[in-house]
């Protein structure tokens, strides 16, 4: 987190005027540009503080948008580059071009010292790397600093707002090289330690069950201005059965750490909840007032960090606290893969809460790959790392469940198959709502359901893996449409990859609101597989590819094309060879004295 005693630097950009032109009409003159500026603490310096949206075909563009910066951070570059702080920053005004280098349009540099309501500040040639030679026009440009509250992990913060904002933003690469993806999650725990993923939020769930956490949408790169990601959490309609929620950055860029990612920054803010309505983009800075800020690349090489949590201060009361945490895991990319670790931060609310090392769940994206026996149960795990049988350790059976909601008080029918193709992608069998059974019995579908009106799983197909046909290779995991929906129209359509003993998910993915099945109504959602020389350990592909049709056998010829172009890669989810149960929430620090801090 940022230094609570360390004030921080907002500067907003409010417009240009006679900028320089750099792009040229038809008739080979320059008459506009295309305009965006960027941030920097130094000439010399290559990380990005803040950058602003593109104005196309402009010399007069209009901005207004801010971004707050922490002054330790810009006397940290500054000291980098300058051998001691200055009192300005750099302002390099860009023109966007599609094919080739972006070209500096000029330099302004803004004092800090003295910050101004609003002022036109006179755009200068600048210096290398930034020069331009014409430079030319002004700069509308306010600063302001603000001091944030004195919060620090361990700070237990009662919460009265009825609405808390948290906004992740950075920066692409400089030059928007090397793009890096980072991913926030609000995480619930229910009133006995239960994993809640109905009412967890991040990228492939916008929103939890009622609408009162939701989430923003993927951000890949980093190249938007303000926050790329935000989570809002609505307090007073939270549902009663959650006790705990955690808020959860990772980095999904393989190879990639938040101390790499320098421009990365995290706000939470207090607002009055706005009113009800689906989840968007809420890109910029934010309204609300900020209550803490923290910069994840200062604590360390972590691939995933727990930033905050938010829990009633009693298993029984309806009051909140935030407490900062700040505690970061080097192996983790993904939230799925630190439940234990989420469930150690909850003891101090449920000492017997009941953890186990290997519960984790595959928040995967598309072609994203895994194991199955890496997401088994204690016991399974045990029964792996104990025999050399592993026919005799796999999964008893596996469950493929389909869910969804009348729509629009429409009834919905769709259908969950299976089809089973052998080594040269042949058909060998498929099982679906008219053909109930595989011929080996291994896999056994519940029946059609054509309204989405029944609680929980509308549809399920159960596998014995160990009793396929083995030469059976491939399972294709179908969902179609047969009343003729777009699936990404469909209420609360989801389905998940579970194991049907301890009935626990494996994987999960939703459909509802997912932009990529605008306009289809089939998809072609995985693969399960045998390793390879091994025929009853199975892996788990992610394929997610959209089509049409009403039956399965309608998507038949896309799954053989994707396996013949799309060899079987290495599982992309790293397990931890030993999981660190000793997870607790920081020491308890009291607020200071002169400060009665009540959010």
């Amino acid at each position: 987190m940022v230094n609570p005693n360390a004030p921080s630097v907002t500067i907003t950009v409010h417009a240009g005027r006679n900028l320089v032109a750099k792009d040229k009409n038809m008739l080979g003159k320059k008459t506009t540009s295309d305009p965006y500026v960027q941030i920097f603490a130094h000439n010399d310096s290559k990380q990005q503080l803040g950058k602003t949206q593109t104005k196309p075909r402009t010399l007069g563009p209009t901005w207004e948008q801010s971004f707050k910066i922490p002054l330790d951070l810009i006397l940290r570059e500054q000291q980098k580059h300058n051998g001691g702080p200055n009192s300005s920053l750099l302002l390099v005004i860009y023109d966007r071009d599609l094919v080739g280098s972006n070209d500096a349009m000029g330099s302004v540099y803004v004092p800090i010292d003295s910050p101004s309501s609003q002022k036109w500040h006179t755009v200068t040639n600048g210096a290398k790397p930034h020069f331009c030679k014409n430079a030319s026009g002004e700069l509308l440009v306010s600063v302001s600093i603000d001091k944030p509250l004195s919060i620090v992990p361990g700070n237990m913060i009662p919460v009265q707002s009825s609405q808390i904002d948290v906004g992740l933003a950075w920066d692409a690469d400089f030059n928007l090289k090397n793009a890096v993806d980072l991913d926030a999650a609000c995480v619930a725990l229910d009133r006995n330690g239960k994993f809640l993923m109905d009412e967890t939020v991040y990228y492939g769930n916008l929103s939890n069950r009622n609408g009162s956490i939701t989430h923003s949408g993927d951000e890949r790169t980093g190249e938007s201005s303000g926050d790329d990601e935000r989570i809002s959490v609505q307090l007073n309609r939270i549902p009663s059965n959650v006790l705990a929620l955690y808020i959860i950055l990772s980095v999904a860029t393989p190879k990639k750490t938040l101390e790499q990612v320098r421009s990365t920054r995290v706000n939470i803010y207090r607002k009055q909840a706005a009113a009800t309505g689906a989840p968007g983009h809420n890109n910029g800075s934010g309204s609300g007032k900020p209550i803490c800020q923290f910069v994840p690349s200062e604590r360390g090489p972590f691939s995933t960090m727990f930033l905050a949590r938010l829990a009633r201060d009693s298993t029984t009361s309806d009051d909140w606290m935030l407490c900062p945490l700040e505690v970061g895991d080097p192996h983790a990319r993904d939230f799925g893969s630190v439940i234990p670790h989420v469930k150690g931060f909850t003891r101090d609310l449920l000492p017997n809460i009941d953890i186990d090392a290997g519960e984790r769940i595959a928040v995967m994206r598309k072609n994203g790959v895994i194991r199955l026996r890496d997401f088994g149960t204690r016991s399974l795990r045990e029964e792996f790392s104990q025999t050399e049988d592993v026919e005799n350790a796999t999964f008893r059976e596996l469950s493929f469940g389909l869910a969804w909601d009348i729509t629009n008080g429409a009834n919905i029918d769709l259908d969950a198959s299976i089809l089973c193709l052998g080594a040269d992608y042949s058909l060998k069998d498929q099982v679906f709502f008219n053909r109930k059974t595989s011929d080996d019995g291994a896999i056994q579908h519940s029946g059609d359901e054509r309204s989405g009106a029944s609680a929980g799983d509308d549809e399920t197909i159960r596998l014995k893996l160990s009793d396929i046909d083995p030469s059976i290779l491939y399972l294709g995991i179908t969902i179609n449409s047969y009343s003729g929906q777009e699936l990404d129209d469909v209420s609360r359509a989801s389905c998940h990859l579970y194991d049907t003993a301890a009935k626990r998910d494996i994987m999960t993915y939703t459909l509802t609101n997912a932009q990529e099945l605008d306009k289809y109504t089939a998809l072609l959602v995985g693969c399960l597989y045998r390793t390879s020389g091994n025929s009853v350990d199975w892996m788990m592909r992610l394929i997610s590819e959209p089509g049409h049709g009403k039956l399965a056998k309608d998507l038949l010829g896309q799954f053989q094309n994707f396996l013949r172009n799309n060899p079987p890669p290495e599982p992309e989810v790293v397990i931890e060879p030993e999981i660190d149960l000793s997870y607790t929430m920081p020491a308890f620090k009291p607020i200071k004295e002169d400060e009665d801090i009540v959010l």
